[in-house]
């Protein structure tokens, strides 16, 4: 469509160009925000807009009814969006200048863009069917060729590969590695980072069984019990089976003391070996 804005002198025109430029994407003056805001935002709905190639060279969803919007910041910074996908404002100005063209004192600016040559050129020549067919073609053969420098490269390069190769190879021969050492090394990290905890939490345990200076440990309690109950089963046989079980008890209850506590001295840690 064409479309012409006229009015008198201070009717506000150049306002409405400066909003549809910084739409388009061309540069933004700080005098454009408000006074006393920080920010000055623009807003554009294009409809019937066509399915342009920008929006797949710039993962943009395509949509015929284009909202574009941009933030210029007292800062310099800018926000720009395009049916809610971030872009840069060059990127902006490469999809503003095929949405439209501003004819002024400057006539005409995408004239001058020599991106845009080949594609007035095509447009012009109705080339659009022979375009799309040798973008496919092109496409295939681009893909060929990376395929192709993918699987081959120069001797320097293989030379190159095999001597890291080598060197990886050595390096894993030397460590000697065995079959699920990778786990004992992680159960040994993880003692190694909680040290303190384990040798707190054995000291506590051994306490517990051990007993301290001012109390006796469950060992000691146990063993009192048991010697009470034998004392008390030589003057009724009732008490027998009751001296049996905490006899067992106790029994048990020492050998899991002797293990803890041999378990604590076996607690050895160095912070270099972490």
């Amino acid at each position: 469509g064409f479309t012409v804005l006229t009015g008198e002198t201070g009717a506000g025109k150049s306002i409405v160009i400066d909003a549809i430029s910084a739409i388009l994407g061309e540069r933004a003056y700080r005098d454009m925000i408000r006074t006393g805001a920080n920010k000055a935002a623009v807003r554009a709905v294009f409809t019937g807009v066509p399915k342009l190639q920008w929006f797949e060279d710039n993962g943009v969803e395509y949509d015929p009814e284009t909202v574009v919007q941009r933030e210029i910041f007292l800062d310099g910074k800018n926000v720009c969006r395009v049916n809610g996908s971030l872009v840069t404002v060059s990127i902006l100005r490469k999809l503003g200048i095929q949405l439209i063209n501003i004819h002024g004192q400057h006539d005409s600016a995408s004239l001058f863009d020599e991106d845009n040559h080949l594609a007035f050129l095509d447009a012009f020549a109705g080339n659009e069917l022979l375009r799309s067919d040798y973008g496919e073609k092109y496409e295939t053969v681009a893909k060929l060729r990376r395929e192709i420098e993918h699987l081959t490269m120069d001797e320097g390069e293989k030379l190159r590969r095999m001597e890291t190769l080598k060197y990886q190879i050595a390096e894993i021969e030397r460590a000697e590695l065995e079959p699920g050492e990778d786990e004992k090394l992680e159960d040994r990290r993880k003692i190694l980072q909680n040290a303190e905890k384990l040798s707190n939490g054995m000291e506590t345990a051994v306490e517990c069984l051990y007993g301290g200076d001012d109390s006796d440990g469950a060992a000691g309690l146990l063993a009192q019990a048991e010697y009470a109950l034998a004392r008390l089963s030589r003057f009724s046989d009732s008490f027998s089976a009751l001296h049996e079980r905490v006899a067992d008890l106790m029994y048990q209850v020492q050998d899991a003391a002797e293990e803890v506590r041999d378990a604590r001295d076996d607690l050895s840690y160095s912070a270099d070996e972490l």
